[in-house]
């Protein structure tokens, strides 16, 4: 009968060891490849949470990227609407016709629904009461990822106490670091080799904003 493997001084059992090696260790690649390609396309990629607190959303004012998501924590009283600007200011509940609309008690946007540029959103039943946010969706752009671009990089990541900001041909600088909400909470002055006690804030996601004129943006996380 044809197995498909060649034997070599009519060693069967050997022969079918191998081929069986071969087909393990083929397999172990390939799922390997496919773990490797799905941390590529979503290593960069933030969930960010939104809940509430009376009738307030929390934060109400978030900053993301393109291709993150939000995710919406609620009761089962409130949601979350996408309303225009006009809408959003004077209080009012109209739901814009190709905005998202989260179910009572939240639910997950996925980034076709957080195009680049300002989402306005309410609580339908509780506009009036002030219940709104907004999340700011900015283009991501070769220079916004950690990749020790144009002679800078950012280390330990995470951190507990302090980072380390390595500048080449960067005679000094400033940086800026924000939270989620898009505050700003730490700000300096840059030299070749500095380092920056982020002792004080609280573990979270955080910005930090370096280079020629604050243009690149690397995600920090502080534990």
């Amino acid at each position: 009968m044809e197995t498909g493997y060649h034997y070599k001084n009519g060693n069967r059992q050997n022969a079918v060891w191998v081929g069986k090696f071969k087909t393990k260790k083929m397999k172990t690649g390939i799922l390997l490849s496919m773990l490797f390609l799905s941390f590529s396309f979503s290593g960069f990629s933030t969930v960010w949470k939104v809940t509430y607190s009376g009738y307030k959303f929390t934060p109400d004012v978030i900053t993301i990227n393109t291709g993150d998501s939000v995710k919406f924590e609620l009761s089962a009283y409130h949601n979350a609407s996408e309303v225009d600007e006009r809408t959003w200011s004077q209080g009012g509940n109209s739901h814009l016709a190709s905005g998202f609309e989260t179910p009572y008690g939240g639910g997950l946007l996925l980034p076709d629904k957080l195009g680049t540029g300002t989402h306005y959103f309410v609580c339908t039943p509780h506009a009036s009461l002030g219940m709104k946010g907004k999340i700011i969706v900015q283009a991501v752009t070769a220079v916004s990822e950690n990749k020790l671009l144009a002679g800078i990089s950012v280390y330990p990541n995470p951190a507990t106490d302090f980072i380390k900001v390595k500048t080449t041909g960067i005679k000094e600088d400033t940086f800026v670091i924000s939270d989620q909400a898009g505050r700003q909470v730490l700000s300096g002055r840059l030299n070749p080799e500095a380092t920056i006690n982020i002792s004080s804030l609280v573990p979270g996601l955080y910005f930090l904003q370096a280079g020629e004129q604050r243009k690149q943006v690397y995600k920090i996380v502080k534990q």
